[in-house]
């Protein structure tokens, strides 16, 4: 703790000044240095800072290291301990990048955080949800909570498409946008929405890995001055979304027309950059994953892989398909077997059916399918049934499911062992029905191994542009085309 001035400190929190109107303390300016923000309130700034307080009187606020009034020596009363593992990772709620090189596996549509709604009440599908909030301004948002600058989660809206960031903070009860605090601006991304990912380095001042037409974006909010910092590691726009891999966080770029890897140190250690072997041609770029010592991009024309050598070093390759393959990605997520291998549903054009290629490795393995099924990573749905086995082997005593229903899963939830979808009624083929613009009735449903629960309803062109978050002990549904989001207690 640095006494700067009379009645000033300077906190791991930020510089707070002695209020000579109201007694207490209040904080002036953020711990990277900003001037907080006039649209703040001294209110608003203490919940945000989890700022301790005198028993007597509650408002009067002290910075959250200060166990004790430093005007009477009174001992202070410690606002509420933060959630660490709060922590929204946009698209589908991936576990914070750590830096180290534990994590198992990253880019699937499940969920580190459990989902399951609370028991409180009688979920059905025509019933209001338990909140609401409203739209940021028009876009097509992702979402983000984690602290940023704050000891308490706030609420982040994205549009990557625009390079806009807005901050939802509770006392305040409006989208607000963030400015660039330095001369850098967030650029916008041409990647299409279901190739998108992000990383996010969680702390004090979380930090957001993004793809951009820039660059591999570091961006980092400070929600109390209602700005962020960003910068760049590449020379070229980033092709693909970033993953946490070894230790670092990995995106494709194109630098001077040739494909490179840039691998960021969230330590703040220098940028590696392993260039792709000339001629990598991948066409369109789909979401990455990380497993182990492996990560790669699935794309039109192969894959591209990261892979740690036994040595230590990682090596960068492109892996191209077999002569008439092509991938389906509009079908969800590469399928994760029990033995842990991920699988990538293709169509043949020689035998004119599906198939799946397993990925990340130097040989060609394939199983045929007599169908497509819709996959969020461990689970694949045909129609409306949820399976766990592999999807190229048929039902052994039929399917019953019923054939003019379909659930689209949108997110998984491994802890409670089941899937959050949209149960749409239809009888046209799926390719036809994923590629329609047209109008359509969608229930939100929880799929366990015992029941499928509605819990909402939506009618909208394309619902499973639906983006699932979790923030504040609720679930939240987004979707560009409604008229506010929709949230529901979870237990």
């Amino acid at each position: 703790m640095e006494l700067k001035t009379a009645g000033e400190w300077s906190l791991s929190s930020g510089v707070w000044e002695l209020d000579m109107d109201r007694p207490g303390l209040e904080l002036k300016r953020t711990a990277l240095g900003y001037p907080v923000s006039s649209r703040l309130s001294r209110e608003v700034l203490g919940a945000l800072m989890q700022a301790s307080a005198l028993p007597r009187d509650g408002s009067l606020h002290f910075p959250p290291e200060f166990k004790f009034s430093p005007l009477s020596g009174e001992q202070l009363r410690g606002a509420r301990p933060a959630d660490k593992d709060e922590a929204w990772v946009a698209p589908h709620g991936a576990a914070p990048h750590t830096g180290q090189s534990g994590r198992v596996l990253a880019g699937l549509r499940q969920s580190a955080r459990p989902l399951a709604l609370a028991r409180a009440r009688r979920h059905d599908p025509e019933a209001e949800p338990d909140a609401a909030l409203p739209l940021p301004p028009p876009g097509d948002y992702e979402f983000f909570s984690a602290s940023f600058g704050s000891l308490d989660a706030v609420l982040l809206a994205l549009d990557p498409r625009k390079g806009t960031l807005f901050g939802w903070v509770t006392g305040v009860d409006e989208w607000v946008e963030l400015e660039n605090g330095k001369p850098l601006l967030l650029s916008e991304t041409a990647l299409p929405r279901g190739a998108w990912r992000a990383e996010l380095a969680h702390g004090f001042h979380s930090r957001l890995y993004l793809p951009t037409e820039r660059g591999l974006a570091c961006v980092t909010p400070d929600i109390a001055a209602l700005v962020y910092e960003v910068d760049y590691a590449g020379d070229g726009p980033a092709v693909g979304a970033p993953v946490g891999f070894d230790g670092r966080v990995w995106a494709p770029c194109r630098e001077a027309g040739k494909l490179v890897f840039i691998g960021v140190d969230p330590a703040g250690g220098a940028a590696l950059r392993l260039a792709l072997p000339a001629g990598s041609e991948p066409g369109e770029i789909s979401a990455p994953v990380s497993q182990g010592r492996v990560a790669f991009w699935p794309c039109a024309g192969g894959q591209l892989r990261l892979h740690k050598q036994v040595s230590g070093e990682v090596l960068a390759a492109f892996l191209p398909w077999p002569a008439g393959i092509a991938p389906q990605f509009q079908f969800g997520s590469p399928y994760l077997a029990l033995d842990g291998a991920l699988w990538q549903i293709c169509f043949d054009n020689a035998s004119q059916q599906y198939t799946y290629l397993k990925l990340g490795t130097d040989g060609v393995e394939q199983a045929p399918a007599s169908s497509p099924r819709l996959c969020s990573g461990s689970y694949t749905y045909r129609f409306s049934t949820r399976f766990t086995d592999e999807p190229w082997n048929d039902p052994e005593q039929g399917d019953d499911s019923t054939p003019s229903e379909v659930i689209v899963p949108l997110v998984e939830s491994p802890a409670t062992k089941s899937a959050i979808g949209l149960r749409i009624e239809s009888h046209e083929a799926l390719e036809t029905l994923l590629a329609s613009n047209e109008k359509l009735r969608a229930e939100l449903v929880v799929d366990d191994a015992s029941a499928t629960t509605g819990f909402h309803t939506i009618a909208v062109a394309q619902p499973w542009r639906l983006r699932l978050f979790r923030h504040g002990g609720r679930l939240w549904a987004y979707h560009p085309l409604l008229k506010s989001i929709a949230g529901w207690d979870l237990a």
